[in-house]
Protein backbone atom coordinates (compact mmCIF):
# COMPACT_ATOMS: atom_id res chain seq x y z
CA UNK A 1 0.00 0.00 0.00
CA UNK A 2 1.22 3.58 -0.86
CA UNK A 3 2.01 5.94 1.90
CA UNK A 4 0.30 9.05 2.37
CA UNK A 5 1.53 12.44 4.05
CA UNK A 6 0.45 13.28 7.50
CA UNK A 7 1.52 17.01 8.72
CA UNK A 8 3.90 16.95 5.72
CA UNK A 9 5.26 13.99 6.60
CA UNK A 10 5.44 10.44 4.81
CA UNK A 11 2.53 8.01 6.59
CA UNK A 12 2.65 4.41 5.56
CA UNK A 13 -0.76 2.99 5.77
CA UNK A 14 0.06 -0.78 5.10
CA UNK A 15 1.39 -1.73 8.49
CA UNK A 16 -1.26 -1.06 10.17
CA UNK A 17 -3.77 -3.09 7.82
CA UNK A 18 -0.91 -5.96 8.81
CA UNK A 19 -1.30 -5.62 12.34
CA UNK A 20 -5.05 -6.05 11.73
CA UNK A 21 -5.59 -8.84 9.04
CA UNK A 22 -4.02 -11.48 10.91
CA UNK A 23 -6.90 -11.75 13.07
CA UNK A 24 -9.29 -11.62 9.94
CA UNK A 25 -9.73 -15.74 8.92
CA UNK A 26 -9.80 -14.98 5.20
CA UNK A 27 -8.80 -11.16 4.23
CA UNK A 28 -10.39 -10.65 1.41
CA UNK A 29 -8.49 -9.42 -1.92
CA UNK A 30 -11.64 -6.81 -2.67
CA UNK A 31 -10.72 -5.54 1.13
CA UNK A 32 -7.34 -5.30 0.30
CA UNK A 33 -8.21 -2.87 -3.28
CA UNK A 34 -10.40 -1.13 -1.37
CA UNK A 35 -7.81 0.04 1.00
CA UNK A 36 -5.45 0.88 -1.17
CA UNK A 37 -8.25 2.91 -2.87
CA UNK A 38 -8.42 5.29 -0.10
CA UNK A 39 -6.31 8.29 -0.02
CA UNK A 40 -7.92 9.41 3.89
CA UNK A 41 -6.21 8.05 6.48
CA UNK A 42 -8.72 8.06 9.11
CA UNK A 43 -10.72 6.33 6.72
CA UNK A 44 -7.93 3.89 6.03
CA UNK A 45 -7.30 2.94 9.66
CA UNK A 46 -11.03 2.39 10.71
CA UNK A 47 -11.50 0.19 7.78
CA UNK A 48 -8.53 -1.85 9.63
CA UNK A 49 -10.04 -1.54 13.29
CA UNK A 50 -13.13 -3.03 11.44
CA UNK A 51 -11.16 -5.84 9.71
CA UNK A 52 -9.37 -6.70 13.09
CA UNK A 53 -12.53 -6.83 15.20
CA UNK A 54 -15.82 -6.74 12.95
CA UNK A 55 -14.41 -9.96 10.91
CA UNK A 56 -12.12 -11.81 13.11
CA UNK A 57 -13.48 -15.59 15.03
CA UNK A 58 -14.20 -15.02 18.87
CA UNK A 59 -11.61 -16.91 19.77
CA UNK A 60 -9.01 -14.53 18.02
CA UNK A 61 -10.39 -11.45 19.76
CA UNK A 62 -10.65 -13.00 23.26
CA UNK A 63 -7.04 -14.07 22.71
CA UNK A 64 -6.03 -10.88 21.99
CA UNK A 65 -7.77 -9.25 25.21
CA UNK A 66 -6.35 -11.34 27.57
CA UNK A 67 -2.75 -10.49 26.19
CA UNK A 68 -3.52 -6.53 26.36
CA UNK A 69 -4.72 -7.30 29.81
CA UNK A 70 -1.28 -7.93 30.80
CA UNK A 71 -0.16 -4.88 29.35
CA UNK A 72 2.34 -2.29 31.09
CA UNK A 73 -0.12 0.49 30.01
CA UNK A 74 -2.74 0.69 32.30
CA UNK A 75 -4.66 2.23 29.86
CA UNK A 76 -4.82 -1.00 27.07
CA UNK A 77 -5.19 -2.92 30.11
CA UNK A 78 -8.52 -1.07 31.19
CA UNK A 79 -9.96 -1.30 27.40
CA UNK A 80 -9.16 -5.20 27.26
CA UNK A 81 -11.15 -5.41 30.65
CA UNK A 82 -13.86 -3.22 29.23
CA UNK A 83 -13.56 -5.74 25.62
CA UNK A 84 -13.54 -8.95 27.60
CA UNK A 85 -17.11 -8.02 29.45
CA UNK A 86 -18.43 -7.23 25.95
CA UNK A 87 -17.82 -10.22 24.56
CA UNK A 88 -19.13 -12.14 27.07
CA UNK A 89 -16.32 -15.11 26.78
CA UNK A 90 -16.10 -16.96 30.23
CA UNK A 91 -12.32 -17.99 28.56
CA UNK A 92 -11.69 -14.33 29.74
CA UNK A 93 -12.70 -14.77 33.50
CA UNK A 94 -9.17 -15.99 34.53
CA UNK A 95 -7.79 -12.65 32.80
CA UNK A 96 -10.54 -10.27 34.94
CA UNK A 97 -9.35 -12.12 38.44
CA UNK A 98 -6.27 -10.89 38.11
CA UNK A 99 -6.62 -7.98 37.41
CA UNK A 100 -8.96 -7.69 40.50
CA UNK A 101 -5.17 -7.21 42.66
CA UNK A 102 -4.20 -4.68 39.32
CA UNK A 103 -2.39 -1.43 41.03
CA UNK A 104 -4.89 0.88 38.99
CA UNK A 105 -8.33 1.26 40.69
CA UNK A 106 -10.04 1.96 37.77
CA UNK A 107 -8.83 -1.36 36.21
CA UNK A 108 -9.25 -3.41 39.67
CA UNK A 109 -13.38 -1.76 39.15
CA UNK A 110 -13.99 -2.09 35.90
CA UNK A 111 -12.79 -6.46 36.41
CA UNK A 112 -15.84 -6.34 39.24
CA UNK A 113 -18.25 -5.07 36.92
CA UNK A 114 -16.58 -7.49 34.19
CA UNK A 115 -17.16 -10.21 36.67
CA UNK A 116 -20.61 -9.82 36.91
CA UNK A 117 -21.52 -9.73 33.71
CA UNK A 118 -20.10 -12.72 32.67
CA UNK A 119 -22.15 -14.83 35.31
CA UNK A 120 -19.40 -16.91 36.04
CA UNK A 121 -19.43 -19.12 39.34
CA UNK A 122 -15.57 -19.20 38.91
CA UNK A 123 -15.88 -15.49 39.95
CA UNK A 124 -17.63 -15.71 42.97
CA UNK A 125 -14.57 -16.39 45.28
CA UNK A 126 -12.62 -13.97 44.14
CA UNK A 127 -15.37 -11.23 44.44
CA UNK A 128 -15.73 -12.46 48.08
CA UNK A 129 -12.14 -11.61 48.74
CA UNK A 130 -12.11 -8.82 46.80
CA UNK A 131 -15.01 -7.45 49.61
CA UNK A 132 -11.93 -6.52 51.52
CA UNK A 133 -10.64 -4.06 48.89
CA UNK A 134 -12.00 -0.95 50.49
CA UNK A 135 -12.36 0.97 46.95
CA UNK A 136 -14.64 -1.80 45.29
CA UNK A 137 -16.27 -3.40 48.19
CA UNK A 138 -20.05 -2.55 47.20
CA UNK A 139 -19.28 -3.11 43.66
CA UNK A 140 -18.41 -6.61 44.65
CA UNK A 141 -21.04 -7.41 46.54
CA UNK A 142 -23.32 -5.83 43.42
CA UNK A 143 -21.93 -8.19 41.13
CA UNK A 144 -22.54 -11.11 43.42
CA UNK A 145 -25.55 -10.59 43.14
CA UNK A 146 -25.73 -10.18 39.56
CA UNK A 147 -24.04 -13.85 38.67
CA UNK A 148 -26.81 -14.66 40.65
CA UNK A 149 -27.93 -18.39 42.36
CA UNK A 150 -24.01 -19.44 42.61
CA UNK A 151 -23.49 -16.61 44.56
CA UNK A 152 -26.11 -16.63 47.09
CA UNK A 153 -24.44 -18.34 50.01
CA UNK A 154 -21.50 -16.19 49.86
CA UNK A 155 -24.19 -13.27 50.22
CA UNK A 156 -25.99 -14.48 52.76
CA UNK A 157 -22.62 -14.78 54.50
CA UNK A 158 -22.06 -11.17 53.86
CA UNK A 159 -25.32 -10.39 55.71
CA UNK A 160 -23.39 -10.97 59.05
CA UNK A 161 -20.27 -8.72 57.65
CA UNK A 162 -18.55 -6.05 60.21
CA UNK A 163 -19.31 -3.18 57.66
CA UNK A 164 -22.97 -2.33 57.47
CA UNK A 165 -22.75 -1.19 54.24
CA UNK A 166 -21.66 -4.38 52.73
CA UNK A 167 -24.71 -6.10 54.55
CA UNK A 168 -27.08 -3.60 53.34
CA UNK A 169 -25.65 -4.23 49.71
CA UNK A 170 -25.72 -7.77 50.18
CA UNK A 171 -29.45 -7.32 51.67
CA UNK A 172 -30.50 -5.85 48.58
CA UNK A 173 -28.43 -8.19 46.16
CA UNK A 174 -30.24 -11.05 47.50
CA UNK A 175 -33.35 -9.22 46.86
CA UNK A 176 -33.20 -8.39 43.11
CA UNK A 177 -31.62 -12.72 42.67
CA UNK A 178 -35.20 -13.36 43.82
CA UNK A 179 -34.26 -16.55 45.03
CA UNK A 180 -36.81 -17.78 47.50
CA UNK A 181 -33.83 -19.08 49.91
CA UNK A 182 -32.68 -15.62 50.57
CA UNK A 183 -36.10 -15.11 52.31
CA UNK A 184 -35.26 -16.39 55.85
CA UNK A 185 -31.68 -14.82 55.84
CA UNK A 186 -33.41 -11.42 54.81
CA UNK A 187 -36.12 -11.72 57.13
CA UNK A 188 -33.67 -11.59 60.15
CA UNK A 189 -31.77 -9.20 58.59
CA UNK A 190 -34.99 -6.72 59.58
CA UNK A 191 -33.60 -7.23 63.10
CA UNK A 192 -30.02 -5.75 62.11
CA UNK A 193 -28.67 -2.65 64.34
CA UNK A 194 -27.95 -0.77 61.56
CA UNK A 195 -31.55 1.08 59.77
CA UNK A 196 -29.94 1.30 56.40
CA UNK A 197 -29.08 -3.02 56.37
CA UNK A 198 -33.10 -3.07 57.41
CA UNK A 199 -34.34 -1.10 55.29
CA UNK A 200 -32.31 -2.68 52.35
CA UNK A 201 -34.15 -6.54 53.61
CA UNK A 202 -37.16 -4.67 54.01
CA UNK A 203 -37.01 -3.50 50.09
CA UNK A 204 -35.66 -7.03 49.43
CA UNK A 205 -38.41 -8.71 50.94
CA UNK A 206 -41.46 -6.65 48.31
CA UNK A 207 -39.23 -8.36 45.23
CA UNK A 208 -42.01 -10.80 44.83
CA UNK A 209 -40.42 -13.59 46.64
CA UNK A 210 -43.56 -15.01 48.18
CA UNK A 211 -46.07 -14.22 51.29
CA UNK A 212 -43.62 -15.82 53.78
CA UNK A 213 -42.34 -12.38 55.13
CA UNK A 214 -45.81 -10.41 55.11
CA UNK A 215 -45.72 -10.79 58.97
CA UNK A 216 -42.07 -9.50 59.94
CA UNK A 217 -42.58 -6.59 57.51
CA UNK A 218 -46.16 -5.32 59.33
CA UNK A 219 -43.83 -5.61 62.42
CA UNK A 220 -41.25 -3.32 60.71
CA UNK A 221 -43.72 -0.91 59.68
CA UNK A 222 -43.15 0.23 63.30
CA UNK A 223 -39.74 0.63 63.20
CA UNK A 224 -38.02 3.53 64.63
CA UNK A 225 -36.54 4.43 61.20
CA UNK A 226 -38.83 6.10 58.96
CA UNK A 227 -37.35 4.71 55.86
CA UNK A 228 -37.46 1.07 57.40
CA UNK A 229 -41.09 1.87 57.72
CA UNK A 230 -41.50 3.02 53.75
CA UNK A 231 -39.63 0.19 52.73
CA UNK A 232 -42.06 -2.06 54.79
CA UNK A 233 -44.90 -0.12 53.53
CA UNK A 234 -43.60 -0.63 49.67
CA UNK A 235 -43.02 -4.24 50.04
CA UNK A 236 -46.52 -5.11 51.43
CA UNK A 237 -48.02 -3.17 48.39
CA UNK A 238 -45.61 -4.83 45.62
CA UNK A 239 -46.67 -7.83 47.79
CA UNK A 240 -50.70 -6.93 47.34
CA UNK A 241 -50.89 -9.00 50.92
CA UNK A 242 -54.33 -8.52 51.81
CA UNK A 243 -53.77 -9.60 55.35
CA UNK A 244 -51.55 -6.59 55.80
CA UNK A 245 -54.42 -4.07 54.97
CA UNK A 246 -55.20 -2.94 58.68
CA UNK A 247 -51.69 -3.28 60.02
CA UNK A 248 -51.43 -0.78 56.52
CA UNK A 249 -54.87 1.15 57.93
CA UNK A 250 -52.53 2.10 61.11
CA UNK A 251 -49.51 2.96 59.57
CA UNK A 252 -51.89 6.20 58.39
CA UNK A 253 -51.54 7.82 61.87
CA UNK A 254 -47.50 8.00 61.75
CA UNK A 255 -46.00 10.60 62.16
CA UNK A 256 -44.02 10.50 58.86
CA UNK A 257 -46.13 11.60 56.07
CA UNK A 258 -43.60 9.20 53.92
CA UNK A 259 -44.68 6.60 55.75
CA UNK A 260 -48.60 8.00 55.43
CA UNK A 261 -47.53 8.12 51.93
CA UNK A 262 -46.02 4.85 50.91
CA UNK A 263 -49.32 3.35 53.89
CA UNK A 264 -51.90 4.80 51.36
CA UNK A 265 -49.74 4.04 47.91
CA UNK A 266 -49.95 0.32 49.52
CA UNK A 267 -53.74 -0.27 50.28
CA UNK A 268 -54.18 1.31 47.00
CA UNK A 269 -52.05 -1.72 45.31
CA UNK A 270 -54.18 -4.53 47.91
CA UNK A 271 -57.81 -2.78 47.00
CA UNK A 272 -59.07 -4.06 50.09
CA UNK A 273 -62.18 -2.69 50.65
CA UNK A 274 -61.99 -2.96 54.22
CA UNK A 275 -59.56 -0.24 53.90
CA UNK A 276 -61.64 1.89 51.81
CA UNK A 277 -63.35 4.17 54.80
CA UNK A 278 -59.42 5.02 56.12
CA UNK A 279 -58.29 6.17 52.70
CA UNK A 280 -61.17 8.61 51.96
CA UNK A 281 -60.05 9.91 55.06
CA UNK A 282 -56.68 10.81 54.05
CA UNK A 283 -57.84 13.25 51.25
CA UNK A 284 -58.09 15.44 54.33
CA UNK A 285 -53.87 14.60 55.23
CA UNK A 286 -51.91 18.01 55.92
CA UNK A 287 -49.40 16.75 53.77
CA UNK A 288 -49.79 16.96 49.65
CA UNK A 289 -47.91 13.83 49.05
CA UNK A 290 -50.56 11.34 51.14
CA UNK A 291 -53.13 13.33 49.63
CA UNK A 292 -51.74 12.70 46.45
CA UNK A 293 -51.21 9.21 46.64
CA UNK A 294 -54.52 8.49 48.11
CA UNK A 295 -56.37 10.23 44.95
CA UNK A 296 -54.38 7.82 43.13
CA UNK A 297 -55.43 4.32 45.44
CA UNK A 298 -58.91 5.45 45.91
CA UNK A 299 -58.70 5.47 41.58
CA UNK A 300 -57.78 1.60 42.19
CA UNK A 301 -61.09 0.69 43.89
CA UNK A 302 -64.23 -0.02 41.24
CA UNK A 303 -66.64 1.17 43.71
CA UNK A 304 -68.65 4.79 43.14
CA UNK A 305 -68.21 5.52 47.01
CA UNK A 306 -64.84 7.34 45.46
CA UNK A 307 -66.23 9.58 43.38
CA UNK A 308 -67.11 12.12 46.33
CA UNK A 309 -63.85 12.09 48.21
CA UNK A 310 -62.26 12.43 44.61
CA UNK A 311 -64.47 15.38 43.30
CA UNK A 312 -63.44 17.44 46.51
CA UNK A 313 -59.64 16.67 46.01
CA UNK A 314 -60.42 18.43 42.25
CA UNK A 315 -60.40 21.61 44.54
CA UNK A 316 -57.07 21.09 46.85
CA UNK A 317 -54.47 23.91 47.03
CA UNK A 318 -51.88 21.95 45.29
CA UNK A 319 -51.96 21.64 41.42
CA UNK A 320 -50.22 17.98 41.55
CA UNK A 321 -52.74 16.53 43.92
CA UNK A 322 -55.78 18.21 41.24
CA UNK A 323 -54.26 16.44 38.62
CA UNK A 324 -53.97 12.75 40.74
CA UNK A 325 -57.48 13.45 41.57
CA UNK A 326 -58.26 13.92 37.45
CA UNK A 327 -56.25 10.66 36.65
CA UNK A 328 -57.66 8.60 39.10
CA UNK A 329 -61.25 9.42 37.96
CA UNK A 330 -59.91 9.09 34.66
CA UNK A 331 -58.51 5.14 35.49
CA UNK A 332 -62.69 4.65 36.48
CA UNK A 333 -64.00 5.40 33.64
CA UNK A 334 -67.01 6.41 35.27
CA UNK A 335 -69.29 8.89 32.84
CA UNK A 336 -70.85 9.90 35.78
CA UNK A 337 -67.60 12.44 36.56
CA UNK A 338 -67.39 14.26 33.46
CA UNK A 339 -69.28 17.05 34.47
CA UNK A 340 -66.87 17.23 37.23
CA UNK A 341 -63.91 16.82 34.85
CA UNK A 342 -65.57 19.76 32.77
CA UNK A 343 -65.45 22.41 35.78
CA UNK A 344 -61.92 21.42 36.29
CA UNK A 345 -61.01 22.34 32.61
CA UNK A 346 -61.23 26.06 34.23
CA UNK A 347 -58.08 25.27 36.82
CA UNK A 348 -55.69 27.97 36.96
CA UNK A 349 -53.13 25.41 36.74
CA UNK A 350 -52.25 24.43 32.34
CA UNK A 351 -51.46 21.31 33.17
CA UNK A 352 -54.69 20.37 35.28
CA UNK A 353 -56.60 21.92 32.37
CA UNK A 354 -54.58 19.71 30.18
CA UNK A 355 -55.48 16.88 31.68
CA UNK A 356 -58.64 17.45 32.62
CA UNK A 357 -59.20 17.55 28.62
CA UNK A 358 -57.38 14.17 28.11
CA UNK A 359 -59.25 12.24 30.75
CA UNK A 360 -62.32 13.19 29.41
CA UNK A 361 -61.85 12.46 26.08
CA UNK A 362 -60.38 9.19 27.36
CA UNK A 363 -63.73 8.24 29.44
CA UNK A 364 -65.56 8.86 26.29
CA UNK A 365 -63.61 6.26 24.16
CA UNK A 366 -61.35 8.85 22.65
CA UNK A 367 -57.42 8.47 22.79
CA UNK A 368 -55.50 7.74 25.77
CA UNK A 369 -54.27 8.86 29.34
CA UNK A 370 -50.77 9.39 28.02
Amino acid sequence: MPGFRRGGAPYPLWPECQGALPYHPEPRPCIITLMNSILRISVAALLAVCIAFCGCSSKHEIQSLIRQAKSSDPSVRLEAVKGIADLENLRGTPALIERLSDADLAIRREAVRALGELHDPRGVAPLAAAVQDDAVKLDAVASLGIIGPPALDTLVALLGDPNPLVRARAARSLGEMQDTRAIVPLMGALKDAQPRVRENAALALGMKLDDRPTQALIEALKDSDEWVSCRAASSLGNQKAPGAAAALADALADPSPYVRSRAVWALGMIADKSSLQSLVLTVGDQSPIVRQGAAWSLGQFDDTAVLAPLYALLSDSDFRVRAAAIEALANLKYPAAIPQLKLAQNDSDPYVRWRAATAIKYIGGHGSME
